[in-house]
């Protein structure tokens, strides 16, 4: 069975004097049944001796039916590649109003924004690992020699290693950032870790983690002898988060304890089914080499991780620091709302009905993540939503109903403003050039001998 398509025809501005400016290729029939498929590669017609005669040039390449779908799929992902990064241009350049359910509820906020341009920062920020931190001037004069920008440091968020480059330039491909000699980490999630204040030796919880950047720079800054636990309701999200962490991983010295567990935020209490243990993973490497686990397998190697845990007592559910970065409405985040305005679905995740039952789930968030607290332990709640409901107000309420919780100021210096509760802080594209976060810093009162990490 034989098939015919046409690849392309002919152009000239004048047909019989060669000066043609564009390209060819040569109609080619696509021999299915034979096994072999014809891909002609194009010349330029300035090559060819008479447009008239007849006598184009062209390459013919063999091709088995496997390599043509590949090439097809490759063909296929780079244009899938070239939309998504006209849609972002598009976003980020537009000047259109933002739905009027959307300006609505931003002028309920008091925010200034009226199109997506307005929530679009003008930089993109990398975050250094800090076993690669030493070398962060040669990775940042790399970096900067790759995507041909200006490459900064970011000293607000020091010792925190982040660099700043300008919003148009992209991390991925750029050999650094392959090398997993950069992360890719908004400076304001920077200002979120930075404000828990962990420490060598704390044992971290991150009650809401996916998809994995703050967990990794809890992990640089606990280091081997600490440990943070990331805890997701969805094993979608876990699964990504997984491959995230574990890559990172593999090139900390120390490999630092990091453990993934599913369960329910609101409710979880050290008892989530865990799906990852750095102590336990053999490493991403080795597992691309065995089969698929079945249901059986995975019930052996979830019992492993549980006994694991239980052997090294880390189940008790009591930490040094925890951070809630709850779920909200990402209204202050360009990504969010260009995808929201792009796929019409603005009025349905601003409804009156799902906002309220975000601002409930935030509060049983953030209340559980104080219970998961030892006294003297620092929790920081934060949201990349700019609404008062869903940050001030969920803050608010909890102190009121929690006497052993107190608000202490963020200690970040040089970037961010006053929220509008005494000590907390909130970040802007339009002040701070990163994308939109609420930041707070709860204390629990009472003075306790800090749990000494288990992790030997």
């Amino acid at each position: 069975m034989a098939a015919s398509q046409e690849l392309g025809e002919p152009a000239a501005d004048a047909a019989g004097d060669g000066d043609v400016a564009t390209h060819v290729v040569e109609t080619q029939a696509l021999d299915v049944g034979s096994g072999d498929v014809h891909v002609v590669e194009p010349q330029a017609l300035g090559e060819v001796d008479s447009v008239g005669s007849g006598d184009l040039h062209s390459h013919v390449v063999e091709l088995s039916p496997l390599d043509a779908c590949e090439m097809l799929v490759a063909m296929e992902s780079e244009c899938d590649k070239f939309l998504k990064e006209a849609e972002e241009l598009e976003d980020a350049l537009s000047t259109e109003p933002l739905p009027e359910a959307l300006l609505s509820w931003y002028r309920a906020e008091g925010v200034d924004v009226a199109t997506l341009a307005d929530l679009r920062p003008l930089a993109r920020y990398a975050r250094v690992p800090l076993h690669r931190s030493d070398d962060a001037l040669a990775i940042a004069a790399r970096l900067a020699a790759e995507v041909r920008a200006d490459v900064r440091s970011v000293p607000w968020l020091a010792p925190l290693t982040f660099l700043r480059l300008p919003s148009y330039c992209k991390l991925k491909g750029a050999a650094t950032y392959e090398a997993g000699d950069v992360v890719g980490m908004d400076a304001a999630s920077g200002a979120a870790v930075l404000a828990l204040g962990a420490g060598a030796g704390d044992r971290v919880l991150d009650l809401c983690c996916c998809p994995g950047g703050k967990l990794c720079a809890l992990a640089d800054v606990v280091g081997a002898a600490g440990a943070v636990d990331g805890v997701d309701v969805s094993a979608k999200r876990l699964a990504v988060a997984r491959k995230l962490v574990d890559a990172y991983l593999a090139g900390a010295p120390g490999r630092p304890r990091v453990r993934l567990l599913r369960a329910d935020g609101a409710t979880f209490a050290g008892d989530g089914a865990v799906v990852f243990d750095s102590r336990a993973a053999d490493g991403e490497d080795e597992r691309k080499g065995r089969k698929r686990m079945n249901r059986s397998a995975r019930a052996r190697e979830a019992k492993r991780l549980k006994a694991l845990a239980d052997a090294e007592d880390v189940a008790d559910g009591v930490y040094d620091r925890v951070l809630v970065d709850a779920d909200c409405s990402t209204d202050g985040s360009f990504a969010h709302v260009a995808k929201m305005v792009r796929q019409d679905q603005v009025a349905d995740l601003f409804a009156p009905e799902r906002t309220r039952q975000l601002v409930a789930l935030q509060g049983a968030l953030l209340a559980n993540g104080f219970a998961r607290l030892r006294p003297g332990g620092v929790l920081v709640y934060s949201t990349c939503s700019l609404a008062r409901a869903q940050n001030e107000g969920v803050v608010a309420a909890f102190l009121a109903a929690a006497p052993d919780a107190a608000l202490e100021a963020v200690p970040v210096v040089g970037a961010g403003s006053p929220g509008g509760l005494p000590h907390t802080v909130r970040f802007t594209a339009a002040k701070d050039d990163t994308s939109g976060l609420f930041v707070a810093r709860i204390r629990k009162r009472g003075a306790a001998a800090r749990r000494p990490c288990c992790v030997s």
